[in-house]
């Protein structure tokens, strides 16, 4: 993901489940950039239960069938 504008989405559709058994979420590079941190929900209509950064090198995996995920917007 890219950070053109401020705000920019890290995930355009929101809370959200992809359709698999897991998901991995996987940081490339994350310099000049603010906010895309990972957020993790027990439902769809829940507050975050988790919360993490995703930095270079850092690779979450969660279960798509059980949880769902999104992520803050990033800023430039």
């Amino acid at each position: 993901m890219l950070a053109i504008d401020s705000d920019t989405p890290a995930a355009p559709e929101g809370v959200h489940q992809d359709g698999f058994d897991h998901v991995c979420v996987c940081g490339v590079s994350h310099e000049n950039l603010e906010g895309g941190e990972m957020l993790v929900y027990e439902h769809k209509q829940a507050e975050p239960c988790f919360k993490m950064e995703i930095k270079a090198g850092i690779f979450p995996l969660i279960n798509d069938r059980q949880v769902w995920h999104n992520a803050t917007p990033m800023n430039k």
